[in-house]
């Protein structure tokens, strides 16, 4: 047909020949946004899902949120891949709902980001002896001590409320990373890692986690590093939504559920899945991507 694109813009043509197609692994993310993310973003996106999915990792998680490096709340708060609701919620719990921003979602102390996502009921990788929790966070103040992360606590059938001291942000200075149980009882961890700031207390990247190998072998993880080894034996999958940064507090008796906030820093990314999936290579493809996207990695 003559004439056809001769009315296209010199803008429109710029747009489309730097366009950069989703890949499958992003493709249903992609295609429920409202405003669909630039070429560079979708790139960086591809590479880094690929590459896990290279890696044998894709495949061996529940849940994936990534909050840093995105260009929309919306793309924030929409998992690139989840088994539970496909969208999470910001959860006002008093102090307005968190502040999105490139950086990840600003902690306050009050407010959770729900993930819609339950460890009892929509979990199919994590499992009882195959389990895998990872949060890659960002202080952003000097007096920080504690992160609470993917945690849900049972407040009145005695069971341990879980956390471990895995990161510390000076010499003086302890981050308390509270995370679930993963069946165990971390109160074993013998949990000494101590890192050195390289760009002051107020930017220092981190990724933490626990995770379930086998019916009586856990580890404590940071930065691609085992902190501590556990060899208590499984016990539970906890029961209830489980927060991307904060805390369920999980009342058997009531059942009332309350949340609490995690006290500081930036939360850029989450992972959920089973025991397969590793800490060394998904820190190193979040590494990749948040440096592609002009931010800061861990050391």
């Amino acid at each position: 047909m003559p004439g056809i694109g001769r009315g296209i813009s010199p803008f429109l043509k710029r747009n489309l020949a730097s366009a950069v197609a989703p890949n499958a692994f992003i493709l249903s993310w992609y295609n429920a946004l409202s405003v669909k993310p630039s070429a560079a973003l979708t790139s960086a996106l591809n590479d880094l899902t690929a590459g896990m999915n290279t890696d044998g990792d894709w495949t061996e998680l529940d849940f994936f949120a990534l909050a840093a490096g995105m260009e929309t709340q919306e793309q924030a708060l929409r998992p690139l891949k989840t088994t539970g609701s496909a969208t999470m919620t910001n959860f006002d719990n008093g102090g307005g709902g968190l502040v999105w921003s490139v950086n990840g979602w600003a902690a306050n102390t009050l407010d959770v980001i729900r993930t819609g996502y339950n460890l009892s009921t929509n979990s199919v990788k994590y499992t009882l002896n195959s389990a895998f929790i990872g949060f890659y966070g960002n202080t952003r103040a000097n007096t920080e001590t504690s992160a609470s992360v993917f945690s849900v606590y049972y407040t009145v059938d005695a069971l341990t409320q879980y956390q471990s001291d895995l990161i510390r942000t000076t010499d003086g200075t302890s981050v308390t990373v509270n995370c679930p149980p993963l069946n165990i009882d971390t109160s074993g961890f013998n949990s000494s890692i101590s890192k050195s700031k390289t760009n002051g207390n107020a930017n220092f990247p981190y990724y933490i986690g626990l995770k379930r190998t086998g019916a009586a072998a856990s580890i404590a993880f940071i930065n691609g590093s085992n902190s501590s080894n556990n060899t208590s034996p499984s016990s539970l999958i906890p029961v209830g939504e489980i927060p991307f940064m904060g805390i369920l507090n999980n009342d058997i008796a009531t059942p009332a559920q309350d949340w609490t906030g995690m006290e500081s820093g930036y939360g850029r990314a989450g992972l959920i899945g089973s025991g397969s999936v590793s800490q060394d290579n998904t820190g190193s493809r979040l590494n990749t991507f948040f440096t592609a996207r002009g931010l800061s990695p861990y050391v």
